[in-house]
């Protein structure tokens, strides 16, 4: 594992995006508004102790183009090198989630069918909650059966922000589906 990783905040007109990365790829983002180290220093304490973190204004060329390009309304799927650490089934969630394009959303229900796991919704919601890359890894786009869900564990003005999202992406108020 790298001695470091990278750290680098782009401002954006959705606000300021903290990314962290090393050599193997991305491995945590910080969505605007929710606080920068809102549920970052207790995952990169889990999976990254003892690495020292690094301001590097111009690391992560790749991510912010495809960052800048989202906020412009460009929502071609993203070809990115992302290196989110977690447990076997956060990884399999975070995968097939990664499958689920702009504009279209999900239950976690049936997010948890896609990964052979019919039952196991609650689970696949502790997986959104723990997702270390939001928007790489769309769970904003993933939904309770009867509304619009959580975001970002509970974080005060998360729900704002996921609607924010999905508006800009064309996927809310009209739910549309994969």
């Amino acid at each position: 594992m790298a001695a470091y990783l990278l750290r680098r905040v782009v401002k954006t007109s959705f606000g300021p995006f903290e990314l962290i990365g090393n050599d193997q790829g991305l491995v945590w983002v910080s969505l605007p508004g929710l606080g920068a180290t809102s549920g970052r220093d207790v995952h990169l304490a889990r999976w990254y102790a003892g690495v020292e973190l690094k301001d590097v204004p111009r690391s992560h060329g790749d991510v912010v183009r495809a960052l800048k390009a989202w906020v412009r309304g460009d929502f071609e799927p993203f070809e990115l090198r992302l290196a989110p650490m977690g447990t076997p089934f956060q990884l399999e969630v975070w995968h097939a989630l990664r499958r689920v394009n702009a504009g279209r959303t999900l239950t976690y229900g049936e997010l948890a069918a896609r990964v052979r796991r019919p039952g196991a919704a609650r689970a696949v919601g502790t997986a959104m909650r723990k997702n270390p890359l939001p928007l790489f890894v769309p769970c904003h786009r993933v939904l309770a059966g009867s509304g619009l869900g959580g975001f970002s564990g509970g974080v005060c003005g998360a729900l704002d922000l996921k609607r924010r999202m999905l508006e800009h992406e064309g996927a809310w108020p009209l739910l549309t589906r994969p």
